[in-house]
């Protein structure tokens, strides 16, 4: 068993994420299939069969995951998403082999890709191409024990959870946004997971995670300008429309090249003795 076979219970982002799709299930193609990209075990495979009314297909490059999803009922592909956009949209369309797409997920995948623009731009056409709603999660790396623990210099890998030592991406609320937007992909509705407690709060006697401390107080009131503080995985639907450029990065300026930048002096610089007492005089 992989370490991403996680029972769809209750309040998790499988079953968030399926409660997104519900309200949709009429308008969606009876006939078509519900693509499951980086599937894993397919947690979400009967949900998508019993409640959405749609044919379930995984896709996914790990071969014990498939088998297991298999030999459950479901159509399974075996593929890596490691490609360039072009490569992938050709490898999914194999997959899909002339069949209408109902909808497409990833789920708890796009942070283990290093190629996840690639990913997402063969997922926005897709969606464009076949009017599929995308349903999408990752974990916010903004969650506020995450914060917390980095004013004191602590970034602490963990084998799963917001932390996870194979994610090669991590996402803001605004950075998943516009990285979403400027394929085409816009949220019409949400269902995020929600944690007080996230699997960051540790060690226990850390005193910006003790909740009893008046730092910890305050840094929780402090964050709490936005509601993301809380949000520990973000599940979005989304729907493909007008792409939105990203905004240029900000050039960096590192300490080494600051110094040899000159800085610009000005023409003239002016003391006057003064105890403020004749200002009408400067």
């Amino acid at each position: 068993m992989g370490k991403y076979e996680i029972v769809s219970s209750a309040g998790s982002t499988y079953q968030l994420g399926v409660e997104l799709l519900t309200p949709y299930a009429e308008s969606m193609n009876s006939k078509g299939i519900f693509l499951d990209l980086a599937c894993g075990y397919g947690v979400i495979a009967e949900a998508v069969r019993d409640h959405l009314g749609v044919s379930y297909v995984g896709v996914d490059f790990d071969a014990e995951a498939l088998k297991d999803l298999k030999e459950r009922g479901f159509e399974t592909h075996e593929l890596f998403l490691d490609k360039t956009q072009q490569e992938l949209e050709q490898s999914l369309e194999k997959v899909i082999a002339g069949r209408p797409v109902s909808a497409i997920s990833i789920m708890d995948g796009l942070e283990h890709m290093a190629n996840f623009r690639e990913v997402l731009k063969a997922i926005g056409n897709l969606s464009k191409t076949h009017s599929a709603p995308v349903l999408i999660s990752v974990p916010n790396v903004a969650h506020r024990d995450v914060g917390m623990k980095l004013l004191t210099g602590l970034w602490d890998y963990t084998s799963t959870g917001l932390l996870d030592d194979t994610h090669l991406r991590f996402f803001t609320e605004a950075g998943l946004k516009e990285e979403l937007e400027s394929v085409g992909l816009n949220v019409i509705s949400r269902n995020d997971v929600l944690l007080r407690t996230s699997d960051q709060a540790f060690p226990e006697n850390h005193p910006l995670i003790q909740e009893s401390t008046s730092i910890h107080k305050l840094l929780t009131a402090m964050r709490a300008f936005d509601d993301t503080a809380t949000i520990n995985q973000f599940v979005w639907l989304c729907v493909s429309g007008m792409a939105k450029p990203k905004a240029e990065l900000p050039d960096v300026i590192t300490r080494s090249n600051q110094d040899a930048t000159p800085t610009k002096a000005p023409f003239i610089t002016v003391v006057l003795r003064t105890q403020g007492k004749r200002l009408h005089q400067l």
